[in-house]
């Protein structure tokens, strides 16, 4: 019984590592293409979604940076006013006033984080929705035969699986498109 070897059996990868090949040889420069289109793509989903959350999750997080970057600020007049000559008790009066600024602006900065996230986690659903509605609209006009089709059947479970992600759906329109011309 020692002497026998242990049988694993077949090991199969995950559908996550379906395109672990093609990842590979993507470059940082074609990622840096593609990105303005993406985030392009997903901004005009979000805004078809709820132009009024979209404007909200954006607004909210340009004035947390807004706030962060004002923090960051008065921080360097605190440590101005901690590091010059004289006695401590008097540098660190002098940064009180400093100080109470990097506090409002910590406080404002979690505040519109927290504005952020709620206009966010409203959105998100709204998106989701609004994907599969697409999704199913583009493969209820799918000829039957496509659902043969291993390539298709792939890329439909790779959008299901990415449901959120607007991209997805598109390049499963795109090649929904590319086959039914093909046909």
């Amino acid at each position: 019984m020692a002497d026998e070897p242990l049988e694993l059996g077949e090991t199969s990868f995950s559908d996550w590592h379906a395109h672990t090949d093609k990842m590979t040889e993507v470059g940082f420069l074609t990622i840096a293409r593609r990105l303005p289109a993406l985030v392009g793509q997903a901004m005009r989903m979000a805004w078809r979604a709820s132009p009024r959350d979209t404007a909200a999750t954006i607004g909210f997080n340009l004035a947390g940076g807004i706030f962060t970057a004002f923090g960051l600020l008065a921080t360097t007049g605190v440590l101005d006013a901690l590091f010059r000559e004289g006695p401590t008790p008097d540098r660190v009066r002098a940064a009180l006033p400093s100080l109470a600024l990097v506090a409002v602006a910590a406080a404002l900065r979690t505040v519109t984080q927290a504005a952020a996230g709620w206009a966010q986690s409203r959105l998100d659903p709204q998106v989701s929705r609004l994907t599969e509605e697409r999704l199913y609209g583009l493969t209820s006009r799918v000829p039957l035969a496509a659902y043969d089709d291993p390539d298709f059947h792939d890329a439909l479970q790779r959008a299901r699986m990415a449901t959120p992600t607007a991209s997805t759906c598109s390049t499963t329109a795109r090649w929904w498109r590319r086959a039914r011309t093909s046909s």
